[in-house]
């Protein structure tokens, strides 16, 4: 199954320059995603009760080709490398130019699960471990 969402951008998204500003992509992927997790039902009222949080250890973006009001862009969600245990991830976010398929972005999320009771990091309960399992996974690149 892939996991894809239109981008719809606002006059306020844009910079100087007439493109989408910097800051804008980060804000765009973290919609996104909590988005993708409240469609499986992990949202806020299930990090209250389980008391398990997604955290954010480090999040950088690689642009590589600007992106102006009136593109239409598709948003595509991959998980990219998680632990055996499942208790740090990565996730890619890609943000794609639909008339040529170009590759506009590329964000990349290292997080992990925190379990707000001990205040540690942890291996996830067993239903989010399910949920990651059903995410569309980046090819893995191959050593030379």
């Amino acid at each position: 199954m892939e996991y894809k969402k239109p981008l719809y951008l606002r006059w306020a998204d844009l910079d100087p320059n007439y493109h989408l500003r910097h800051s804008a992509y980060y804000d765009i992927a973290a919609q996104f995603r909590t988005e993708l997790l409240q469609e499986f039902g992990i949202g806020l009222n299930y990090y209250q009760e389980s008391k398990f949080n997604p955290i954010l250890l480090k999040e950088e973006c690689v642009f590589k080709r600007e992106i102006r009001y009136g593109d239409e862009i598709m948003l595509y969600f991959h998980l990219k490398e998680v632990t055996e245990d499942y208790s740090k991830y990565t996730i890619m976010v890609s943000f794609v130019r639909e008339k040529d398929q170009k590759v506009c972005a590329e964000l990349t999320i290292y997080g992990a699960w925190f379990n707000l009771a001990t205040r540690k990091l942890q291996a996830p309960p067993q239903e989010l471990v399910e949920i990651f399992d059903k995410f569309p996974r980046l090819p893995q690149e191959k050593e030379a």
